[in-house]
């Protein structure tokens, strides 16, 4: 989701019913940061905000399969603006895969959208 073309966009599946109706906990989009970045802020770009999520990160290597196995925490909240920041604690660590967990959709929405998505890295001293 680095393309910087405004026209595409990356969309959830609709839920009539909102995650919770669906029985999951989340749906998400990583970002492939290889070879890995100690990253500090993570901008989302959507025209639908009001939509919360979890960033999370995961080392090099494979994917995890799981969202309950081998993925860091690593900020998030809501998304209140087009152009949200988020601040990221990497604690230090080099993570490959950046991965936008939502928890929740906006209010009165079947969907959420991301239209861009960016990570800011720790300055090298």
């Amino acid at each position: 989701m680095v393309d910087r073309d405004p026209g595409t966009v990356w969309t959830t599946e609709g839920y009539s019913s909102g995650l919770e109706g669906s029985n999951k906990a989340g749906v998400g989009i990583y970002l492939d940061a290889k070879p890995g970045v100690e990253a500090v802020r993570m901008v989302i770009q959507t025209r639908q905000p009001g939509w919360k999520a979890d960033i999370l990160g995961a080392p090099a290597g494979r994917v995890p399969e799981s969202i309950e196995s081998g993925w860091t925490r690593l900020g998030g909240g809501t998304v209140r603006d087009e152009d949200q920041r988020f601040r990221l604690d990497a604690r230090g660590e080099r993570y490959r895969y950046y991965l936008v967990w939502i928890t929740e959709l906006p209010p009165g929405a079947e969907r959420a959208e991301i239209g861009e998505l960016a990570l800011a890295q720790r300055k090298k001293t």
